[in-house]
Parts: C-alpha cells; sequence; structure tokens
C-alpha cells in the first residue's frame, strides 16, 4: 500500500505517529494526483481563467483531512504536539527532522512495511531474518545489522 493510499484509510486518524518518509511521500504523491487533476480540468474545459477548476477544486476538498491528519501524526512522531501546524514555518522545521528513535508520549516508533521479499531464484532475502524486537532504536539496529553481516 503507498502512502497516499495509506493516509487516505487513516482519513480520521489524529492519533499515533507518522514517519518522514511516509510523510514526504504522501506529498509528493498529492501533488501528481493535483497536477493530473489540473490537466484534467484543462482537458474537459472546466479550468477558469485562475488555474483552478471543478476537479482540482474537488480533489483539494477531498484531500483537506488526510493532509491534516498526516501533518498532525508527523508532529507526533518528532514528539510535538500537532497544533503546531497552525505555525508552518515551525512545522515544516519539526516535519524534516528525524523521529524520535524511542517510543513516546504519542506511541511507538512507526515501523515502515517491510518489503516485499524476492521470488527465489532471485537471491538472498534480507527480510527473511528479522532483528529482535528489542533493537528499535537505531544504534542498536545498526549494531545487530553490523553482526548479522558478519555471521551471516
Amino acid at each position: 500500500m503507498n502512502p497516499y493510499s495509506r493516509a487516505i484509510t487513516n482519513y480520521f486518524n489524529f492519533r499515533g505517529r507518522t514517519a518522514r518518509a511516509e510523510f514526504w511521500l504522501f506529498y509528493f504523491m498529492l501533488y501528481v494526483l493535483s497536477l493530473i487533476a489540473y490537466f484534467l480540468d484543462k482537458a474537459f474545459g472546466t479550468a477558469s481563467v485562475h488555474g483552478g477548476g471543478l476537479l482540482s477544486g474537488l480533489f483539494v476538498l477531498f484531500n483537506v483531512v488526510p493532509q491534516v491528519a498526516i501533518g498532525v501524526r508527523r508532529m507526533h512522531d518528532t514528539d510535538h504536539s500537532g497544533w503546531w501546524l497552525l505555525l508552518p514555518p515551525v512545522a515544516f522545521v519539526f516535519a524534516c527532522k528525524g523521529s524520535t528513535p524511542a517510543v513516546n508520549r504519542f506511541g511507538p516508533v512507526p515501523i515502515p512495511p517491510t518489503p516485499r521479499t524476492p521470488r527465489a531464484g532471485r537471491g538472498p532475502s534480507i527480510t527473511s531474518v528479522t532483528p529482535p524486537a528489542q533493537t528499535r532504536d537505531v544504534c542498536s539496529a545498526t549494531i545487530w545489522m553490523r553482526t548479522q553481516r558478519q555471521t551471516g
């Protein structure tokens, strides 16, 4: 599931955390889809003189709540209140920061989706071995990966 569809399925979820990569990929997909809506408006003749149109307007209305929800969850991931979204320059700085490496007051570390394992005959699968549950912070995970590389 891509970050855009994951954000749409969490339409009214203002709790928990969202990883930095998922946040920025959501906004990239939002930008691409808004461009498509804009060009469809131009093609169908529903665009106004100011650049917007019927499809673009509906797309923006549909995505207001998911944008706020994913922004709040991103603020939570940096251990800040979602109210910081009301100050866009500060919210942008917080959105660019890395995640809090451990459990914070908003929940556990968001775990990115695991990549698909390759089919048989396409080389070794790194997803077949998972780190122990206690290695959730960056330093422990790095040490664990180095030991796996040396032993495997």
